[in-house]
């Protein structure tokens, strides 16, 4: 078990400023039974010749060049070119301590599904200099197992980063098994949605005290004005579907319910902001319709409408009504 080989997946697409900092973290792993799979997701920057220059430097890089397509699809690419009996994702301008692997390998007796560590947030300035790091959430040591997961998601939600697929190591032949991929065209949700998969199939998970992922804050970025509104409904409403397939396989706890809840309130409340301003208000009227309109959606939207804040109540009556100018006032402002 503690000479097991890690498939780390990094998808890029015009980081060519930030990727070569996350390649150099792999580089540096003290545990060196790796390999790194490179997906350029049709840069249109250096990011695809500074890959190609790695590649050419050791043959554990393996470089992929693929049309744009988005990241659950690059990320879905690295998973079929995996040798690895483990498998981790990290973002391109993102980057992992030293002893990531080792701290890993340091706890493969658990003989996991997922292992998951901490993150540090770390705050960029527009000089692209870190002027401030942030800790969110220290693991404590704890198994779960598969038969005890279902009374384990509240404290997981509540505690841990679920909603990224980065920071956590997945079994090979588990994700293989049970089909676990990424949903291709999601433009939000994408590693939730993932992740929510490993729970449905009952992964067991172990939680490791180290922190050891370095997720990079304040580069421009944001999907919902990149790709537009027209996939929101989509992305939305298949997370939703997986929310209740997960709550139905494992009969979730009334907490940990209330917890997915919370979760979703705060992703759910961004993602409307972000897309108020994503496109022209003409373009907003039928996928926002859609979300209202969707039968599942619309009860998971009502039970958030319960736990968020007022701010969000009164955005989402605006947007509703087709109030979106005001809605946007309403979540940039108050």
């Amino acid at each position: 078990m503690n000479n097991l080989k890690h498939s780390i997946i990094v998808p890029a697409y015009n980081t060519g400023d930030a990727i070569r900092q996350c390649i150099d973290s792999v580089l540096k792993q003290t545990y060196t039974n790796w390999e790194l799979i490179i997906v350029d997701d049709g840069s249109k920057d250096n990011t695809s010749e500074i890959i190609e220059e790695y590649a050419k430097s050791d043959n554990r890089i393996k470089a992929f060049h693929i049309p744009n397509e988005g990241v659950s699809n690059a990320r879905n690419v690295g998973l079929a070119e995996a040798q690895g009996e483990y498998v981790m994702f990290v973002d391109s301008d993102d980057w992992i301590e030293p002893d990531y692997l080792q701290q890993i390998r340091n706890y493969m007796d658990d003989d996991a599904d997922m292992y998951i560590v901490g993150i540090t947030q770390d705050h960029e300035g527009n000089n692209g200099n870190i002027f401030y790091s942030e800790i969110k959430g220290t693991p404590v040591y704890r198994h779960i197992s598969s038969a005890n997961l279902h009374s384990e998601i509240g404290y997981l939600l509540n505690t841990m980063n679920m909603e990224s697929s980065c920071l956590k190591s997945y079994r090979a032949s588990f994700l293989r098994q049970h089909n676990v991929k990424f949903l291709k065209g999601m433009i939000v949700f994408e590693d939730f949605y993932f992740v929510l998969q490993c729970l449905c199939h009952q992964s067991s998970i172990s939680l490791i005290p180290f922190i050891g992922y370095h997720y990079r804050m304040g580069l421009d970025y944001n999907p919902v004005v990149r790709r537009g509104v027209r996939d929101l409904y989509p992305s939305i409403n298949s997370l939703f579907k997986m929310l209740d397939l997960m709550d139905m396989r494992l009969g979730l706890s009334d907490y940990s319910h209330e917890q997915v809840m919370r979760v979703m309130a705060a992703k759910i409340s961004v993602v409307f902001g972000q897309s108020l301003h994503a496109t022209k208000w003409t373009d907003r009227t039928k996928p926002f319709k859609q979300i209202f309109n969707d039968a599942i959606t619309k009860a998971y939207i009502k039970e958030i409408l319960n736990i968020a804040g007022g701010r969000f109540r009164l955005q989402y009556i605006l947007m509703s009504k087709g109030m979106f100018n005001l809605a946007y006032i309403v979540y940039r402002y108050l």
